[in-house]
């Protein structure tokens, strides 16, 4: 396992917590500096969580917010069959909001152009926050999964949100200013 931060006080404080795992290399600098020198090496295909990005404050990358297409350059050169999931989707389906500059960003049509480019046929899957990019010989293990997983955050979701009153189901709605039966009989 590789991880990759470009924040010097991140990666000092990743490498203290978790150094002593013997299976993770740590790496300082830019992703796609760090992908052009280990991709080379990979002889088999890899999950990647691509969540390389400025996030405000004092994290690394404000002059260069966003280096996923670097990254996603980097990983089509070779023909592994990577699965890539990419976090904070709704960062490139819409424009990023303030202060982040959206220039610096890729957009969801950037991304698939650039997918499409490489030697692996992929699909994409959007799950909650995550665009996942896969090979395509994977299409019903990654859809089954994520059903899986929407099914079980689903039933995780009504479960905080209703209760029983009288032997019927009654949502919380308390989200939404109704805090008894009697507000919810109002309505």
């Amino acid at each position: 396992m590789h991880t990759v931060e470009a924040s010097e006080t991140f990666y000092k404080e990743n490498l203290a917590r978790h150094g002593m795992i013997n299976n993770i290399s740590f790496h300082h600098g830019e992703s796609p500096k760090i992908f052009s020198e280990v991709l080379p090496n990979l002889k088999a295909p890899r999950f990647f969580w691509l969540d390389a990005h400025w996030s405000g404050g004092n994290t690394f990358g404000e002059k260069a917010q966003c280096p996923l297409v670097g990254e996603l350059n980097e990983i089509i050169k070779y023909d592994l069959p990577h699965c890539l999931f990419i976090d904070d989707a709704r960062l490139f389906i819409s424009p990023p909001p303030f202060p982040l500059e959206r220039r610096q960003w890729p957009d969801l049509n950037d991304i698939v152009g650039i997918l499409a480019t490489g030697k692996i046929k992929r699909r994409l899957l959007l799950l909650e926050d995550v665009l996942i990019a896969y090979p395509e010989n994977l299409d019903d293990l990654i859809k089954d999964w994520g059903q899986k997983h929407i099914a079980a955050k689903m039933d995780a979701i009504s479960q905080k949100m209703q209760t029983v009153v009288d032997g019927k189901i009654v949502w919380k709605m308390k989200h939404y200013g109704l805090n008894s039966l009697a507000d919810l009989r109002r309505v």
